[in-house]
């Protein structure tokens, strides 16, 4: 199956989406970091999991201090549980 990807335009004045939950799933991230912050607002986010995505280029653009201590973090396995 083929990975998925994201791309969005959204204006100026519109505010990032606010994300509680996000679970990725064969998902080719290759988002850049200003693009990461004018789309998601991660201040909220309390679970995110990453399966069959690669973390390391999550990581390029969304450094783990964006959002607070998520209560579930996964990439193929449990990573931390708050």
């Amino acid at each position: 199956m083929p990975s998925a990807s994201f791309s969005a335009a959204r204006h100026e004045e519109q505010k990032p989406l606010r994300l509680h939950k996000l679970v990725l799933d064969k998902y080719n991230w290759q988002h850049l970091i200003d693009e990461t912050f004018a789309l998601w607002d991660w201040s909220e986010l309390t679970h995110l999991e990453l399966r069959f995505t690669a973390l390391d280029q999550f990581l390029v653009s969304v450094s783990p201090k964006s959002f607070p201590p998520a209560e579930d973090l996964h990439h193929g396995r449990k990573l931390w549980q708050g």
